[in-house]
């Protein structure tokens, strides 16, 4: 018979079912898609023996459909969310420093309440992904200077900020995939790309972005 590990903390959230999830780097604010348009964004905090306790502190809209993949950059404190609408988002801190986020002065719109973990409203940025299907995953690179987003549409997007437009840019990896992809992961150069797909593939590439 199998040991089963013990359960360090639970709690329930009020949300609905969580469909992606995103810690911030020191574990005192969680970003939470509830299968809705809507990023959650809760603060954390040890409630006794009880365990954890969620608190909501802002709700970040901009997304048209399910949004589908959230990851949060250790270092840069940027949270990155995609939806089947196509689109991606990079939120900042309204008042996040220059050194906080590369994009700081980026087309940015406000969303309601402040975020977990920190001070300061929320601020979205656009990513251009070209993507023709819904995107289904995402995954910062070690370096956080860019990130991958995987997609229905059988083919990935490399994510990067281009200072000249103002705005996240993104290359397509549109060879080899015969399926949706729904995971991808980054070795730590920044640079090797792994993808897996629905057709039961795992497949490296080189994911080099000249002066990224």
């Amino acid at each position: 018979m199998t040991e089963r590990s013990p359960t360090i903390a639970k709690a329930r959230l009020t949300g609905g079912p969580i469909h992606a999830i995103a810690w911030n780097a020191d574990c005192s604010a969680v970003a939470v898609s509830h299968g809705g348009s809507d990023v959650e964004m809760y603060g954390v905090s040890t409630n006794g023996s009880s365990g954890l306790s969620f608190t909501k502190t802002a709700t970040l809209s901009g997304h048209g459909q399910f949004v589908s993949g959230l990851d949060w950059s250790t270092r840069g404190d940027q949270l990155l969310s995609c939806s089947h609408d196509r689109n991606a988002f990079v939120w900042t801190r309204a008042a996040a420093s220059p050194a906080a986020s590369r994009a700081a002065s980026g087309a940015a719109a406000s969303t309601s309440g402040g975020g977990g973990g920190g001070s300061g409203a929320w601020e979205k940025q656009m990513v251009i992904t070209r993507l023709t299907k819904g995107a289904l995953c995402v995954k910062w690179s070690p370096s956080e200077a860019k990130f991958a987003i995987g997609s229905a549409a059988r083919n990935v997007c490399v994510g990067y900020y281009d200072p000249e437009s103002k705005w996240w840019a993104c290359k397509l990896i549109r060879k080899a995939h015969e399926s949706s992809v729904v995971s991808v992961s980054w070795h730590p150069n920044s640079v090797l790309l792994a993808t897996g797909a629905t057709d039961r593939r795992v497949r490296l590439f080189n994911a080099y972005v000249r002066g990224v």
